[in-house]
């Protein structure tokens, strides 16, 4: 709602200039204008203190008086005559003041009576300066008059106008309705080449921001630029009606071969019970139902609906479907009735409806001709039940372990009028449900009616049931006849049985490569569960493998000592943490022969880390995969058949894949006699 301030009209200024006239004058003549003129001639008849009188209304002050004298007296005071002419002002300040109180709230009063507060504010203030300062250039001795209208009357009434008119202040109430859409920047691409003449190179989002066509061409070089993409492109999408769009497979769109070319269009047949004035064969909509139609595009654009034909997109009123968004399909959903909440489109029951389309691609090309849908929609009454098209947790949805309520739980309503509506864990009539909701009297942006209460009553191990009805507040008072059924599933506790590594993690390489794993049970579906891990500084993330009872991700450390936390949960909200803590090693160095000997018939060797051997007897120069194995007892010793005439050049390596280089041997040896 917007405020504006307005200026006083002709006829407000008339109002005030005669009324302040009008009070001024009155008060001007019955209080007396306080003349400075002379007193008349003292006599024997005439007391000595008798000279204060009225004369047509005017208070007659001697001059003798305001010089301070008393006339007569035996002794002449100043001081006295100023203390009687002091009595005298005050005596008609005090009348003013009177007659300007009475007067203010006496125009106060007319508001009762319909005068528009801030003008008998306005006229207030006025007559209430214009007697005091009417009674002020009295008593300075102003005298004349215009048109028999003593001077201090009009100054009185002179001030009294500018007060009104500088008080005027006059407020008036605009109902302004916004409608928010999604920010397009301007069709086609006209000034795009505006982004290139800055200092600094013109980004992607500059570029784009300037024109739906705008683009950025040699992306990342000395010569990015922003071009218009398209500028030779006048192609303009075609309009088809989309089926899948329509609310029910009952509705359907019929050709409509009475629109003169080149626009085009279908009529929208529903399943009401009356029919289109010129199409017996298309059905209206039911009145208070949901309706929706849409349309698909050979290629993304901008659409537009407008109640009436429009000579070019941009003067359409209406985005289709409430959205300025660049797609292939659009929809249009509306509730009948129609309310102001619901934004652009409105549509009533009991009509018949000619909408028109046109779209606009980003280059700015939109359709020159109109699609039409045309549709009617029955007059009622409404019959019809309200429809719970969904809710705030759906059907199956797992429970927390010992939770007990869910609060601020809410239930999605679609009607044609108000509803009210109840839920039970029994199926029950409306009538005999246990529990009311709190249902909002508008709808939502969605168009629905949102109803809120509090689930209670949930047990754990065990399937819990609720039931809701609700009852429109039409004078039919549809209610449901079938309920809306919600199943909650209470879990157990979530366990995590184990987490890995344990112990030392060793690699060859300065970086190892470390898997988490973690295992998961119970909760909600055997286990079936998310887990996260964080190191000592709070790092970390969500397992790579997981939504499941099996989590695993790598991580590549370098060597030392490190501690995990393992958060897991399921879509209960059950969960279960643990810790795993290890160390990492980084090992280079290939195994190492530390000791030779013949026992028996073989040779054999010792190395200091578990390890496998091969041989060659000509020299080191070979690959270790061709080598000749050795044989093994505990991965540390190693032998082979004793042969004083044979030199073994012998090669071990690691499980780290650790080994000599190619030209050299772990050790030589030749045995003797």
């Amino acid at each position: 709602m917007k405020k504006t301030k307005g200026s006083l009209a002709i006829s407000q200024i008339l109002i005030l200039v005669i009324g302040i006239v009008a009070i001024s004058y009155a008060i001007g003549s019955g209080l007396g204008e306080v003349s400075a003129g002379d007193a008349p001639p003292t006599t024997k008849s005439t007391p000595a203190l008798g000279v204060l009188k009225f004369n047509h209304g005017n208070l007659v002050i001697p001059a003798e008086i305001r010089a301070g004298k008393i006339l007569g007296g035996e002794k002449g005071s100043e001081k006295a005559g100023l203390s009687l002419l002091s009595k005298i002002w005050a005596k008609s300040f005090v009348r003013a003041a009177v007659w300007a109180a009475v007067v203010y709230f006496g125009i106060q009063a007319l508001k009762g009576f319909g005068l528009d507060p801030s003008l008998a504010d306005a006229g207030s203030y006025g007559a209430v300066a214009g007697i005091i300062g009417g009674q002020v250039a009295s008593e300075l001795g102003l005298t004349g008059s215009v048109l028999g209208i003593g001077a201090p009357t009009l100054v009185g009434i002179g001030i009294g106008i500018v007060v009104a008119l500088l008080t005027y202040k006059k407020e008036k109430e605009h109902q302004i309705q916004f409608t928010c859409y999604q920010w397009q920047p301007p069709s086609g691409g006209a000034e795009c080449e505006k982004c290139n003449s800055g200092v600094l190179p013109c980004s992607e989002y500059q570029c784009k921001s300037l024109g739906k066509a705008c683009q950025i061409v040699n992306a990342g070089t000395e010569e990015q630029k922003c071009v218009f993409v398209g500028r030779n492109d006048v192609r303009y999408p075609t309009i088809q009606p989309w089926q899948d769009a329509l609310v029910s497979v009952a509705y359907s769109y019929k050709p409509d071969n009475q629109i003169s070319p080149p626009d085009r269009g279908v009529f929208i047949s529903g399943t009401g019970t009356q029919k289109h004035s010129e199409n017996s064969n298309v059905k209206c909509i039911p009145a208070y139902t949901p309706f929706s139609f849409g349309i698909t595009l050979d290629e993304s654009a901008a659409c537009k609906i407008d109640y009436t034909k429009r000579d070019n997109y941009k003067d359409m009123q209406f985005y289709f479907g409430s959205s300025s968004s660049l797609k292939y399909n659009h929809t249009q959903n509306l509730i009948l009735p129609g309310r102001e909440k619901e934004g652009d489109l409105i549509v009533e029951n009991d009509g018949e409806y000619d909408l028109t389309v046109r779209c606009e691609v980003k280059a700015g090309n939109s359709n020159p001709a109109n699609f039409i849908f045309k549709f009617c929609v029955d007059k009622g009454p409404d019959t019809t039940q309200p429809l719970i098209a969904g809710a705030s947790l759906f059907d199956n949805t797992p429970i927390s372990y010992n939770q007990t309520e869910i609060e601020n739980f809410f239930i999605y309503v679609y009607d044609g009028s108000q509803v009210e509506c109840k839920w039970d864990h029994v199926d029950r009539d409306y009538d005999n449900m246990a529990n009311q909701m709190t249902c909002a009297e508008e709808v939502n942006t969605q168009l629905f009616y949102e109803c809120q209460t509090t689930l209670t009553g949930l047990k754990s191990r065990f399937t819990n049931e609720f039931y809701f009805r609700c009852r429109d507040k039409s004078e039919q008072a549809n209610t449901n006849t079938q309920p809306y059924p919600l199943h909650l599933i209470g879990t157990q506790p979530l366990v995590i049985d184990w987490v890995k590594p344990n112990g030392t993690v060793k690699d060859s390489a300065e970086v190892v490569k470390v898997t988490l794993e973690a295992h998961t049970s119970a909760g909600y579906n055997e286990g079936e569960a998310t887990c996260e891990y964080k190191d000592q500084n709070g790092d970390g993330d969500i397992f790579f493998n997981t939504y499941s009872y099996q989590h695993s991700t790598d991580l590549y450390l370098t060597e030392g000592d490190y501690t995990y936390g393992i958060l897991c949960y399921d879509l209960g909200g059950n969960e279960d943490r643990d810790t795993v803590i290890f160390r990492v090693e980084s090992d280079s160095s290939p195994p190492i022969v530390v000791r030779t000997y013949q026992k028996e018939n073989s040779l054999r060797i010792v190395t200091n880390e578990d390890a496998s051997c091969v041989y060659d007897t000509v020299d080191c120069s070979y690959a270790f995969d061709d080598g000749i194995i050795m044989n093994t007892d505990n991965d540390r010793e190693h032998y082979t058949d004793w042969d004083t005439q044979t030199t073994f050049y012998i090669k071990c390596k690691d499980e780290y894949d650790n080994q000599p280089n190619p030209d050299q041997c772990s050790i030589t040896v030749r045995g003797v006699e």
